[in-house]
């Protein structure tokens, strides 16, 4: 497993990769469902590279940013055993030598401004800007991601598509762990009681969707209504709870015959985002 950490190294060998690797984009603290996407990528092709660079671009604030977790070395094991070929691991400076905030940033219009970009007004414009970067010096024939970060990965599909970027991008659903919650970094920030809490997310996430019926839209505020109250005796508060067209991200429509609901909250001081995807019931 090569390790590289300058740029100028890393063009020199994806020049004699070409475009036959896969990527896959994270900000470390390596888990069960990076290692999932690693599983899908040894089948796809033989070189599979994995980035690791906690992206400030995309933090709202320097606690959050400095609080992630960082755990490079158990990171770069667990790689190394799971058959990665190559990790990519730049610093602040390496990604960004004229200054954070003097940086081009990439947006995706209407997209970026909507949902998450409502209570994390830098994130997706951090996220596009940096994998466009890595698409630009990697330029992998596939790329992958989960699906939790579901309009992140609808920003990423996009801006492949309206920059011509010759790269196919696969989703993986969501890694949950027994009891149902989206395997996430920042589950490492929870202590036991908060993760016997945080199990509640998914369980009403699906009583949610069991009990919509998408043509009765006074039917769905109450039912969201009476889900809601769930997560505050739960002790879970909830900063977004939406239903959304999963083709566009649009408010569902007559047209409409897949949809997501999207939910972030908070558990204490600790932000967790999931979804779950739900087939439209017409009359």
């Amino acid at each position: 497993m090569k390790i590289i950490k300058k740029i100028k190294k890393l063009i020199k060998i994806i020049k004699k990769i070409k475009n036959n690797s896969t990527l896959i984009p994270t900000m470390g603290n390596i888990h069960n469902g990076h290692l999932e996407l690693i599983k899908q990528s040894n089948l796809l092709s033989k070189i599979t590279i994995v980035s690791i660079f906690i992206n400030k671009l995309q933090f709202n604030s320097l606690k959050d940013y400095l609080n992630y977790p960082k755990t490079i070395k158990k990171d770069l094991k667990k790689l190394k055993k799971n058959k990665v070929n190559i990790v990519f691991i730049p610093n602040q400076k390496e990604m960004f030598p004229n200054g954070l905030y003097k940086h081009t940033i990439v947006s995706v219009k209407k997209t970026s401004t909507i949902l998450e970009n409502i209570n994390r007004p830098k994130y997706l414009n951090g996220v596009s800007t940096i994998i466009c970067k890595l698409f630009n010096l990697i330029k992998p024939k596939y790329a992958i991601f989960g699906e939790k970060d579901f309009q992140q990965l609808y920003i990423i599909k996009t801006l492949v598509k309206e920059l011509n970027y010759n790269i196919k991008i696969i989703s993986i659903p969501t890694k949950r762990n027994k009891n149902g919650l989206a395997i996430s970094s920042r589950n490492n920030l929870l202590n036991s009681k908060n993760k016997n809490i945080a199990k509640y997310i998914y369980k009403y996430l699906l009583q949610f969707k069991k009990k919509i019926i998408f043509q009765d839209y006074k039917n769905i505020k109450k039912i969201k209504k009476n889900i809601l109250k769930k997560f505050i005796k739960k002790k879970i508060n909830v900063e977004s709870l939406k239903i959304r067209d999963s083709k566009n991200l649009k408010k569902i429509g007559k047209k409409s015959k897949k949809a997501i609901i999207l939910i972030s909250v908070f558990i204490e001081k600790i932000r967790l985002i999931d979804n779950i995807k739900v087939n439209i019931k017409k009359k």
